[in-house]
């Protein structure tokens, strides 16, 4: 079959006893740029060596990288300055509801672009479960197969394989007891759990959802903006689900449009707004109006009067 292939062997020397058992096969020879036979441990409880191939190939790797506000470093002090500064009153008197709450986010945004300093955090590709003790345990398995492919003794053999299934059974262990953390830990904060349930399913990890459609006003039209995306499925599912008893009949929202519904009286004292924003999460993320849990409560004082 590789001769009718065309394809190439490029391992030369045994990978199993006597034996060669493990196969890199390629159209052009040049593809490989070193084939090693490197001294490593088996995978696993494998018997065969460990091969490493460095391919003659440019990869182009993007390293994921996110920036982040350093809330605890901001000047708050600024903030407050600012906003003792704007007549509120004068403001709510010329500006809709809708204008009057632009007027805020921007102004909040503006301060959180401007004065609080960001941090560039690094995508950490390290295990989680993984610590020093198992790295020691790691590091004396690969020592003692050293030993025993030089030496070729029996003795370093079994301490070699009593070393590995050791090593074995500790890794299944520190996976267990971090997996129990996570679940300890997500009764509190769920989104420690899907984090890790997706980390684990490679093919879903990565994916966002879009583009779509739209099927009433402006159907045939395709959507791809995340806010759009957003907006659209929150429609869609406000009309499936949310049902409303008009008499004795049960008809979606259409039916109370013509209602006017106003709120003549209404009392927000100070204390339920800082209420409200201490209610908030720390870590979450921002809704439409970008302003996160943490930066909210951070400036929920400041806030109270506005």
């Amino acid at each position: 079959m590789i001769k009718n292939l065309a394809l190439n062997q490029c391992v030369k020397e045994n990978t199993r006893g006597n034996n060669i058992l493990d196969l890199v096969l390629v159209y052009d020879k040049d593809l490989i740029y070193n084939l090693e036979y490197i001294g490593l441990p088996p995978v696993g409880k494998s018997d065969h060596i460990t091969l490493k191939v460095t391919l003659n190939v440019m990869v182009n790797r993007l390293t994921r990288s996110m920036d982040a506000f350093n809330y605890n470093k901001a000047n708050y002090a600024l903030l407050e300055d600012k906003l003792y500064s704007i007549d509120w009153g004068l403001e709510i008197g010329k500006r809709s509801v809708e204008d009057y709450w632009v007027f805020l986010i921007n102004l909040l945004n503006d301060f959180k672009e401007n004065h609080i300093p960001k941090l560039n955090r690094q995508a950490n590709n390290k295990l989680p479960w993984f610590n020093f003790k198992l790295n020691k345990m790691i590091k004396y398995r690969n020592n003692l197969f050293k030993r025993f492919k030089k030496t070729g003794l029996g003795y370093f053999k079994v301490k070699y394989n009593m070393a590995r299934n050791k090593v074995t059974k500790q890794i299944r262990v520190a996976k267990s007891k971090y997996e129990c953390k996570i679940i300890k830990r997500s009764k509190n904060n769920r989104k420690i759990f899907y984090t890790y349930i997706q980390s684990k399913n490679r093919k879903g990890s990565g994916k966002k959802i879009g583009p779509l459609v739209k099927t009433g006003v402006g159907r045939g039209e395709i959507v791809e903006d995340d806010r759009e995306v957003a907006t659209l499925l929150n429609e869609h599912f406000c009309s499936v689900f949310n049902r409303e008893k008009c008499g004795d009949i049960q008809i979606n929202r259409a039916c109370s449009s013509s209602r006017v519904i106003s709120l003549d009286n209404i009392n927000i004292t100070n204390e339920d707004v800082m209420k409200g924003l201490g209610d908030f999460k720390v870590n979450k993320s921002p809704g439409i109006d970008n302003i996160t849990s943490t930066y909210a409560l951070k400036i929920k004082e400041a806030l109270q009067n506005r």
